[in-house]
């Protein structure tokens, strides 16, 4: 019996260790080249519900990263935006979105992965 009333403190303490390293990490190491295009695509999809920004990945998860982002109201930059066949613009509007938000920008990358 003394083993079960010492496991699930242990389990607790475990569980708490990984989320704080995950939370760190995410921070510290973000965002990554392909988050990029992906966090601006996910944007355009809440606000908007335009799918053509990074069209060649499904929008759903893109989506559902970008709505705590979508909560902060970051600001965009949509100029090089283009939905024309072949046009991959993904990179150039998360590069302006960086640029538009400056360090803001990294939280945002942030909270898009929690």
């Amino acid at each position: 019996m003394e083993y079960l009333s010492l496991r699930l403190p242990v389990v607790v303490y475990i569980v708490c260790c990984s989320a704080v390293l995950i939370a760190y990490v995410s921070w510290v190491h973000s965002p990554v080249a392909d988050e990029v295009g992906h966090l601006p695509a996910g944007c355009m999809v809440a606000r908007h519900g335009a799918t053509t920004l990074y069209k060649v990945n499904p929008p759903l998860v893109k989506w559902l990263a970008a709505v705590p982002v979508v909560c902060c109201a970051p600001k965009y930059d949509w100029n090089s935006y283009s939905d024309e066949a072949g046009a991959r613009t993904e990179w150039v509007v998360g590069r302006a979105m960086i640029e538009a938000n400056g360090s803001r920008s990294f939280a945002f990358f942030t909270f898009g992965r929690w």
